[in-house]
């Protein structure tokens, strides 16, 4: 019998419920008719394209011929072959850092102070005009100037048209709907979506001498931000980390100006046991027809990924080389470049491409892994004869590791708290299509979740799994 296998990741407040798990996997549905309504593919590999040194990546932008890279205290243009030459130094080395271009400039803010990159002449100069708020966290594009927020007041300040050097003290905003802070803002559809503490306003450019930003009639929303890294658009809408009056935690996706919860109970219980989620990060890119938004923990240690294509939520996971633990995944910022889906390393100054044909982490092991949800036996006791992974064989390496890959197997018999020994299953050398991914005898039990994991970087696609069973009364 075929028995439910294919799924996301949702483990719930009693793993009795719900254990399943989905690492560095996604479903792919089938459009248009196949073996079965949907499959596990693997996310994508990263392949190392520029090492610029030890200090973390914080933020990417890419514009014209080269892409711009803020590592540690330095920032970057990096061109078309991934060689990197440092412009220049800001002050400081860590944090969370923002990016916004107008065509001639990039702005950079780092929640101490502001920097402008002259694209034409390589230079990166500090913003020191006294009306410039220099612990702002965010900065926009928007018709021709800079915005940015975030500084701890519900004002944004709003730059010279195309110079983000030059500020004027009457150039700024307030968002006055609700006492709280400014946290966050981003420019969809021509408009400039306000995020606050416990609400979110919607300002357009009248284009008026006397008041040029205003809020956008009566608009209101009844949620607000609880991450200003959370924030990134993704087909043609916006999602974000929510947080109100009554609590926070929830993923939104703006439908017009109505937030959709898209985040899911297994996904906001792991939410609310971080300790911290405003440090929250999250980049959005698209590949294969799947458009993703990644969203990343760095106290939680956990990155959270929800795919528009299905509506489901998978976990990704950079594993520990030496304890085989997982934590957050290495990527924490994107820029799309030449045709490449580049993303920065959180940890050094290391730029990936995502390539669906890789299957390492830069050269580290990557660990895959699917927990089904639980098999209801309905009290009674059943012999399991044999477990078969309906898997695409024969996709080994000519040599070395994957030459020969294999599938770990192990299940649990109360629900997901204790699990077997591992059983090994071997999914076929290159070119052996027909070999049967199958272990027999595995025992007896009565509400059993399975559990498959592997580590060979080769290609990985499930279909689902099957059973041999007899069931007792008893």
């Amino acid at each position: 019998m075929r028995i439910p296998f294919v799924g996301p990741a949702y483990k719930l407040e009693s793993v009795n419920q719900s254990a399943q798990r989905c690492v560095n996997l996604y479903v792919q549905q089938t459009e248009n008719g196949g073996k079965t309504s949907s499959m596990l593919v693997r996310t994508p590999g990263k392949v190392l394209r520029c090492d610029i040194g030890n200090d973390p990546v914080r933020q990417m932008l890419a514009f014209g011929d080269h892409y711009y890279v803020v590592s540690g205290y330095g920032v970057y243009s990096v061109n078309a072959a991934h060689v990197a030459t440092a412009i220049n130094y800001i002050g400081t080395r860590t944090g969370f850092v923002s990016m916004a271009c107008n065509g001639s400039q990039i702005i950079i803010l780092d929640g101490v102070a502001g920097w402008i990159v002259d694209i034409a002449a390589q230079t990166l100069t500090q913003i020191t005009d006294s009306d410039f708020p220099q612990s702002a966290t965010w900065a926009r594009y928007y018709d021709g100037y800079f915005i940015v927020g975030g500084y701890g007041s519900k004002q944004f300040k709003v730059s010279a048209l195309n110079d983000g050097l030059t500020w004027d003290a009457l150039d700024f905003y307030s968002a006055e709907a609700d006492p709280g802070a400014n946290i966050a803002g981003e420019v969809d559809h021509r408009e400039l979506i306000l995020f606050g503490e416990n609400v979110t306003e919607v300002w357009i450019d009248t284009g008026s001498n006397e008041a040029q930003f205003q809020r956008a009639g009566n608009t209101l929303i009844e949620v607000g931000c609880a991450a200003v890294g959370s924030v990134a658009k993704l087909d043609n809408s916006v999602i974000f980390l929510g947080r109100d009056r009554r609590g926070q935690g929830i993923v939104y996706r703006m439908n017009g100006y109505s937030p959709q919860r898209i985040s899911d109970y297994g996904v906001e219980l792991a939410i609310d046991g971080y300790s911290t989620i405003s440090d929250a990060v999250a980049f959005t890119y698209q590949q294969r027809g799947h458009a993703f938004y990644v969203l990343s923990f760095p106290t939680g240690n956990a990155t959270w990924v929800y795919d528009v294509s299905t509506g489901l939520w998978h976990e990704r996971a950079y594993m520990d080389q030496k304890t085989g633990l997982y934590g957050r995944d290495l990527a924490a910022s994107f820029c799309f470049f030449n045709g490449q889906l580049l993303v920065g390393d959180y940890r050094y100054g290391r730029i990936y491409e995502l390539d669906k044909d890789a299957y390492t982490d830069g050269g580290d092991i990557v660990r895959w892994l699917r927990s089904t949800a639980v098999q209801d036996s309905e009290g009674n006791r059943v012999f399991y004869q044999s477990f078969e992974l309906d898997i695409e064989a024969g996709t080994g390496l000519n040599d070395g590791q994957g030459s020969d890959p294999l599938v770990m197997l192990r299940w649990s018999d109360d629900g997901g708290h204790r699990w077997s020994n591992t059983k090994y299953m071997p999914i076929g050398k290159i070119g052996q299509y027909g070999r049967r991914a199958k272990r027999e005898q595995l025992g007896a039990g009565r509400n059993r979740v399975w559990e498959i994991s592997g580590t060979d970087p080769v290609k990985i696609s499930i279909m689902g799994a099957m059973l041999r069973l007899t069931a007792s009364d008893r």
